[in-house]
């Protein structure tokens, strides 16, 4: 079965109806079963967000509304470690990447999900991460 791990980046435009939600919509709806979830990181992102805010917007409301319906998939000590050696691989090599990027990364690829994200210019320098953007 393919999964896939819902990007921090994915949800926004979702929520935020920004150019091309239509398209993650339309494939949202086409996903059965056990298929979608976020990570734990992604649950960070969109808390801090909302932190930062100081009074709920409209789009981190509902962000977090849909986090709740999501299924969560947990930084493992083998994703950690992963994530943390392409972190360096790639910095090692000039090709830098997120900190919390490469621990999305390895989530991805220790638990066997295709990344979604509108952010490919940043995760196509991870080898072997498989990643679409349904905006796209």
């Amino acid at each position: 079965m393919i999964r896939y791990l819902l990007d921090t980046t994915v949800l926004l435009h979702l929520v935020n109806k920004s150019k091309g939600y239509e398209l993650i919509e339309r494939r949202l709806l086409q996903m059965t079963g056990n298929t979608l979830a976020v990570s734990v990181i992604t649950v960070w992102e969109i808390f801090r967000m909302a932190e930062k805010a100081k009074v709920p917007t409209k789009s981190s409301t509902a962000a977090l509304v849909l986090l709740e319906k999501s299924r969560v998939i947990p930084m493992t000590t083998a994703a950690a470690a992963l994530g943390g050696q392409l972190h360096a691989a790639l910095a090692n090599v000039g090709k830098t990447i997120g900190e919390r990027d490469s621990m999305i990364a390895g989530i991805a690829r220790t638990h066997g999900y295709i990344l979604v994200t509108d952010n490919t210019g940043e995760f196509q320098r991870v080898p072997d991460l498989l990643i679409e953007n349904w905006r796209k």
